[in-house]
């Protein structure tokens, strides 16, 4: 949709198919919560479900031995899944980045296709009422409207 702009240039808002219901949030559009559970899950492994940590104050010495060892074998799932999804989460980052910058492209385009179609028209349209003085007549069917 081509909006005008105050200063008499144009802008283009382009909604994506599915976006459309968003709300922006300080700039930022933000998916709606159905969008967002259907979004595709992660390449990356689940985040492992954390041990069971035993009462200190009753545990044996051998019950905190194997919480430690699980406890290791916990943290490194962890960090190998949280590093696995930063990287993802930048990946998906750089490809909206990408998005953005061709949506602008996209609307800078048409407002410049835009520009140039209005003042055809009105090129056109000055054409036609000069023609239309000249020989004294009315030609409604010659009139170029612009888009809305």
């Amino acid at each position: 949709m081509i909006v005008p702009r105050a200063a008499g240039g144009l802008i283009a808002i382009v909604a994506f198919a599915g976006l459309a219901s968003a709300q922006p949030s300080g700039g930022v559009l933000r998916p709606t919560p159905d969008q967002i559970a259907s979004a595709p899950g992660s390449s990356c492994p689940a985040f492992p479900t954390p041990p069971r940590i035993p009462n200190g104050g009753s545990a044996r010495w051998r019950q905190m031995q194997e919480t430690n060892a699980a406890i290791g074998a916990y943290d490194a799932a962890f960090r190998s899944a949280l590093n696995c999804r930063t990287a993802e989460a930048n990946r998906l980052e750089a490809q909206v980045m990408a998005l953005q910058a061709q949506r602008i492209a996209r609307a800078e385009e048409a407002n410049t296709a835009t520009g140039n179609y209005e003042a055809t028209c009105a090129n056109w349209n000055r054409s036609v009422s000069a023609f239309n003085e000249r020989n004294g007549r009315s030609s409604p069917e010659l009139v170029c409207t612009p888009p809305e």
